[in-house]
């Protein structure tokens, strides 16, 4: 077994982008392809359109893209520092919008040897925007410490982006491992859920607001979208935690009126904010793991053991999972052998001697002419009894070379950890 990506279509799809629209699209290119009725998953983003398109087709799984809700994670994460982030911005569009200053920024790059741009706008913030705002303002030294501890801080979500977004190996066996990785590293020691929230939103250390932003800021805060498209819905789960969590909290914040900016003075705590907030995102996205996820993660002879995993109710239920796919596999495949054995019986119906046409099908399907029937084996203990394979090893093709050890199994296999884990190949 071999992963594979093609590109089979590319279709401009006339407004509106309705869902009913976007499932005709689609079943119009399974139907060109050939593929009606083989599309066992698909990943998407969370686009309300996007997402009832893929339900109202038959037998399909959808999965969001494990990049984009990260990104929310992130978004999120960044919520109480959002003032910060938006000076960042402007420093970004100085820049970008400005033709003169890009070639002074590129040149500038080439003098000093930078081999990326964002390592010359790094080097100026620490040099030069420091200076530019120090006559007004001798805090903006703390602000600059918060920045580079804020790249160090988020780095695990672009190296775990990186991760799920390849396309040439297996990717959906590694989100939930690497989503437990990121929540144990953000978790903070001996905080339950409500200290962290009282954490984020605490009067405490606030960020600079100007007039015009505490106007608006109950909205920012009130508005936690989980999706990109701007016709999407509100996702119910989301909802629920805002209006029974988040809105009680941010009622009892003390909102700045004068002008000017709060000095930051502890940056420490500020990154402890975002920290909170990332760690309470993930656990809000992915506190229950889906079925499809987690059983690409166990079909990984590396990751079977679900070490990550602190929660043996998981893991006892993980199992059972992969137990009940594995009976509806070994059912169905019995149920094929019978009919094809009954189909052939068929064909030669008239060859009956002392059986009547009905009797000598049942008998052809019930007896096996191969008199060393093999031993029935469950596959499931066989496979979770193994010892754990390497970090080199291809989950793929590890099940390619025991597909006759484990033939029903190795089926199922093969479905989930083809999945992508996201959409980002695609895109």
């Amino acid at each position: 077994m071999k992963l594979h990506e093609a590109l089979i279509s590319i279709k401009l799809l006339p407004n509106p982008h309705t869902a009913e629209n976007i499932k005709n699209c689609l079943e119009n290119i399974f139907e060109e392809w050939n593929l009606k009725g083989k599309c066992f998953a698909v990943t998407t983003d969370s686009g309300a359109n996007v997402k009832k398109a893929i339900s109202l087709m038959n037998n399909i799984t959808r999965l969001s893209c494990a990049a984009h809700t990260l990104h929310l994670s992130v978004t999120k994460g960044l919520k109480p520092i959002k003032q910060f982030i938006k000076r960042v911005n402007n420093v970004i569009l100085f820049f970008a919008l400005n033709p003169k200053q890009n070639e002074r920024l590129k040149k500038a790059q080439k003098k000093r040897g930078f081999s990326k741009i964002l390592e010359i706008i790094q080097d100026w913030l620490a040099n030069t925007l420091y200076l530019a705002y120090t006559k007004n303002d001798k805090d903006d030294g703390d602000y600059l410490n918060l920045l580079q501890d804020l790249v160090n801080l988020l780095k695990p979500f672009f190296d775990a982006t990186e991760l799920l977004s390849g396309s040439k190996y297996t990717t959906l066996n590694f989100v939930y491992p690497t989503i437990y990785f990121l929540m144990e590293k953000f978790s903070i020691s001996n905080k339950s859920d409500n200290e962290l929230f009282d954490l984020i939103y605490s009067s405490e250390q606030k960020e600079e607001n100007t007039p015009d932003a505490n106007a608006n800021i109950d909205a920012q805060n009130r508005n936690l979208p989980i999706s990109d498209d701007e016709d999407s819905e509100t996702n119910s789960e989301d909802e629920l935690v805002r209006n029974s969590i988040v809105e009680p909290r941010l009622s009892r914040i003390s909102l700045r009126g004068a002008r000017g900016r709060a000095p930051v003075t502890n940056t420490v705590k500020l990154l402890e904010k975002v920290e909170a907030a990332c760690y309470l995102s993930m656990k809000e996205y992915w506190n229950v793991p889906t079925l499809t996820g987690i059983i690409a993660t166990i079909l990984d002879p590396r990751l079977k053991k679900l070490k990550f995993v602190n929660n043996s109710v998981i893991k006892n239920e993980t199992i059972e999972k992969l137990r009940r796919l594995y009976s509806n596999e070994k059912f169905e495949n019995e149920l094929n052998a019978i009919t094809t054995s009954c189909s052939g019986s068929a064909s030669n119906v008239h060859q009956a001697t002392n059986t009547s046409s009905s009797s000598n099908l049942i008998l052809s399907a019930l007896f096996d002419d191969d008199d060393d029937v093999e031993q029935d084996i469950d596959e499931v203990n066989d496979y979770l009894n193994l010892s754990i394979q390497k970090q080199s090893c291809d989950p793929l093709m590890w099940w390619s070379d025991h597909s006759k050890r484990f033939p029903l199994l190795s089926r199922i296999a093969r479905k989930y950890l083809s999945i992508p884990a996201t959409s980002v190949p695609s895109e």
